[in-house]
């Protein structure tokens, strides 16, 4: 049982399905998250960064895993919607994301070579961000979910997730791998 808020919802085993757990997780990293009430209207607006001219399984299956939780879960009794953001460059990516009102952006693996113009934008934006590589945390995205020999990792870039507007629970945060 994962516990996002005051919701309960049953996943996966990451052995099961790594995608699903990975994508349960991210969304239980946005509970910890003291500042997200204040930060958002009326639902958790996800936004999910994918290309048009690259292709990737991972993100579009983490995208239609977001989407089935999206369906099954509220964070702090906010409901989830998922919304896919279509790259065209770093430039157009601000507008997008104020068109979308994108209030959590989900940055793929497929956006590795982009990570630190893509964080430039959200920071300026205050905007949260969620990711499956350590490297991009390293490199300014705030969170990163992935898989160290068969286990989830989370790892909390703490300088960029204060500039995008986060404030991680201390709880939390003594239980997760954090760069200062």
């Amino acid at each position: 049982m994962l516990l996002l808020g005051l919701c309960l919802v049953e996943i996966a085993p990451a052995h099961a399905d790594p995608v699903l757990s990975e994508s349960a997780l991210h969304l239980k990293v946005l509970a910890y998250d003291r500042s997200l009430r204040s930060r958002v209207k009326d639902a958790v607006r996800l936004g999910v960064l994918y290309s048009r001219t690259r292709t990737q399984k991972r993100d579009p299956s983490m995208l239609a895993a977001f989407r089935v939780l999206a369906k099954k879960v509220r964070i702090n009794e906010l409901p989830v919607v998922v919304v896919p953001i279509a790259f065209a460059s770093v430039e157009q990516l601000a507008n997008d994301l104020r068109a979308g009102r994108i209030n959590v952006l989900y940055v793929g693996p497929e956006f590795a070579k982009e990570t630190r113009s893509i964080a430039s934008q959200v920071v300026a934006m205050k905007l949260p961000t969620i990711c499956s590589l350590p490297s991009q945390a390293a490199e300014g995205l705030a969170v990163s979910i992935h898989l160290d020999a068969g286990k989830h990792k989370i790892t909390v870039n703490l300088p960029a997730a204060r500039a995008m507007g986060m404030n991680l629970s201390a709880q939390f945060l003594r239980l997760v791998d954090v760069l200062r």
